[in-house]
């Protein structure tokens, strides 16, 4: 095809045209124009700008004429089937391969026949075709250029599109967050507490409630309840500046009147020393003393108690027993005051919720959480007495330091044994009385109290105050027992007086039998089993069974190691003293048998027998078998046997000779596995194989009971 194309067309030089001017362009000077000549260059100047005007709308009118051609032409091609035209160009590129080889064979013919006009012709016709599918190839590029411009015009269009989608789902979804804020919207007078509306309508003046104006429209009673609301307040918080007014006058003059009472004070301590030559000499006791100014502020109880002690102390003699008064006398009545008290709490709470911006009303029903609202409702009278009680027979005393709860308006007591530091004597006087252990309040009012100040336990809120217990408040003039429901208490001398003397011999019991048992701990603790010069001879003088240790434990070691469930274990039980022993016995050259001993004393110690509890657990090589049964009965022998041997006279040595009785019998239960040198007459009997366990010192054997 192109080697046609070069025979068909070939190339020609291009010529430049002969009168084209090829000089150089000379610079034109403007020259300035003769007046005279003015008018004539004027019009020719006119006829030019005419004629720029013919040439621009020609070459407008032709440009139209092109645009409309070309918008003819184009859809002209654009309604033409592309299908069409791709089986139309097949035909011509077939029609010109065949114009092609017969021109090719017409060629390489040399006959005469052959003449240059044929070639003409035939080339003519291939020329046709080509220019034919010319044609077609640029109806191709402008139907691509057509759907690439529509390609574009859509994807801007689609580009648009997805950009308004977005905008408004920007707006929708600023829309529903502006929803949502208007929803959740919470005007502030909705936290404000207003009164009800029966006071309302009772209490507003009718310039703020017209019932006839407002009738039901809720937004006007809503906004003339706030009024009245505001109303209250200003005339609330003016008697609260009425009144802090009126305490700082009554502050000037209390301080105006104290300092009067300090510059006489000089001439009472006078008047005080020189009529006390006179009291002396009278045998009475100094009307201004230090003792009797402090029992004039004691409270009712403390009173009581105090007036009690020193008749029972004047009766049986101040050797037995003496009481005292300690602390400072206090400031003002309104200081030991409950109400006081309390209202020195509820003030507090006020000024801390200020910031939340809450209601009076709202503080009021509010409850006091644990904190110093329940340190207050535990405020002690800052007088206390004193009773110190020797024991009978001994140098050894206890201290007993009663207080009075104000708020809970009961007598609380704190034992103290002065010299003995190695034992623990602080719950000495519990279960004094029977199921008397301070585990609860005396008092059945304070329960609702305790419950408003979310206070949990009593007891460990009464730490460090000391113990609530009913024989307390009894010798304090009370039974709480007695008081009915809704009735006042009445703190009352007589009942006091009935108490007393039972409670202080108690006490001496008491303090007698902890000293007791205190020495015994203390010989085991040495590994010395102190058995009194009685018990010597009911006993073998001589066993091989010998203590390794003897220790303390605490509640929840003694619970731990013999897995006693902490719902089982009640109060007493936590409150009792605890003690592990460990017993070795030698069963031959190179084993030993260990016993493990855990011992439970309750508070009252005597009263209530000391509880053995043994675990044995046999060495791999021991020829100890089914033991179990043996060692209940060791059990059975030391926690009942033991209190009926011991008697009224030995019973403050009962945990020494339980503890013997216990190494007496592993000594048997070792002996009767083996050869030893003690004698057995028999060693075993019955079905559960018991051994004998009692020792008969007329024939010093071990036989059964």
């Amino acid at each position: 095809i192109l080697l046609l194309n070069r025979e068909m067309s070939p190339t020609k030089r291009i010529r430049k045209p002969e009168n084209e001017d090829t000089s150089p362009k000379k610079k034109i000077v403007r020259k300035s124009v003769p007046a005279a000549n003015l008018e004539e260059k004027t019009n020719d100047l006119s006829g030019d700008v005419i004629t720029e005007q013919n040439d621009k709308k020609m070459e407008v009118d032709t440009a139209s004429e092109h645009q409309q051609q070309s918008d003819t032409e184009l859809s002209f091609i654009l309604g033409r089937s592309s299908d069409d035209d791709i089986i139309t160009g097949k035909k011509l590129v077939a029609k010109v391969k065949q114009l092609v080889e017969e021109l090719r064979i017409l060629r390489s013919e040399n006959g005469s026949e052959v003449t240059e006009e044929k070639l003409s012709a035939h080339r003519r016709n291939i020329n046709l075709h080509i220019l034919l599918l010319k044609r077609l190839n640029r109806y191709g590029h402008i139907r691509c250029k057509s759907l690439r411009e529509a390609a574009s015009s859509s994807k801007q269009s689609v580009d648009a599109k997805y950009l308004q989608l977005m905008n408004v789902q920007y707006e929708i979804a600023h829309l529903k967050k502006e929803i949502q804020k208007c929803l959740q919207f919470k005007s502030r007078d909705e936290d404000v507490s207003l009164v009800d509306f029966a006071v309302f309508a009772a209490n507003a003046p009718v310039e703020v409630y017209d019932k006839d104006k407002i009738g039901d429209d809720q937004h006007l009673l809503r906004l003339a309840t706030l009024e009245y609301e505001l109303l209250e307040r200003k005339r609330v918080s003016q008697q609260f500046k009425d009144a802090v007014k009126e305490r700082n006058r009554m502050k000037l003059s209390i301080e105006a009147k104290r300092k009067k009472l300090a510059n006489m004070l000089p001439q009472v301590d006078e008047i005080i020393k020189i009529s006390r030559p006179l009291e002396e000499s009278l045998g009475l006791e100094s009307f201004f003393s230090e003792a009797r100014e402090k029992m004039r502020h004691l409270p009712t109880p403390l009173f009581i108690l105090y007036s009690q002690c020193k008749a029972y102390a004047e009766a049986c003699g101040e050797s037995l027993i003496t009481v005292s008064i300690i602390g400072d006398i206090p400031q003002s009545a309104s200081s030991v005051d409950p109400t006081t008290v309390l209202a020195e709490d509820d003030e507090d709470d006020d000024n801390g919720a200020a910031d939340d911006a809450r209601s009076s009303r709202e503080m009021s029903s509010a409850k006091i959480t644990m904190g110093d609202g329940a340190n207050r409702l535990f405020k002690e009278h800052p007088l206390k007495v004193v009773i110190e009680v020797s024991a009978k027979g001994r140098s050894e005393k206890i201290n007993m330091t009663f207080s009075f709860i104000i708020c809970l308006n009961i007598v609380a007591v704190k034992p103290v044994m002065p010299g003995f530091s190695g034992n623990d004597f602080s719950s000495i006087l519990h279960d004094l009385f029977l199921g008397d252990s301070a585990a609860d309040t005396p008092n059945p009012s304070n329960h609702f109290i305790l419950e408003n100040y979310k206070v949990g336990s009593f007891t460990k809120a009464m730490k460090n105050i000391g113990f609530a217990f009913k024989w307390a408040q009894q010798i304090c003039g009370l039974d709480f027992s007695t008081v009915k429901a809704g009735e006042a208490i009445n703190w009352d001398a007589s009942v006091s007086a009935g108490a007393i003397s039972q409670v202080i011999r108690m006490i001496q019991d008491r303090v007698v039998s902890r000293i007791e048992l205190g020495r015994q701990v203390s010989s085991l603790e040495k590994r010395i089993v102190p058995l009194p010069p009685v018990c010597l001879k009911d006993y073998p003088a001589k066993i091989s069974t010998s203590i390794v240790k003897f220790s303390a434990i605490t509640a929840e070691e003694y619970r731990t190691a013999l897995e006693i469930s902490p719902e089982s274990f009640d109060e007493t039980q936590e409150s009792a003293l605890h003690f592990c022993a460990s017993l070795s016995k030698a069963v031959s050259s190179s084993s030993k048998e260990t016993l493990n001993v855990y011992i439970e004393a309750m508070q009252n110690y005597p009263n209530s027998v000391p509880k053995f509890s043994l675990m044995f657990t046999p060495h791999r090589s021991s020829p100890i078998v089914n033991w179990k049964p043996i060692v209940r009965q060791i059990e059975e022998s030391v926690n009942v046997r033991a209190a009926e041997y011991c008697g009224q006279q030995l019973r403050t040595d009962l945990l020494s000779i339980q503890m013997y009785q216990v190494m007496c019998g592993f000594e048997v239960m070792c002996d009767s596995y083996r050869t030893s040198e003690r004698v057995y007459p028999r060693a075993f009997k019955g079905r559960d194989r018991c051994r004998p366990l009692v020792y008969k010192p007329s024939t010093g054997l071990f036989l059964f009971q």
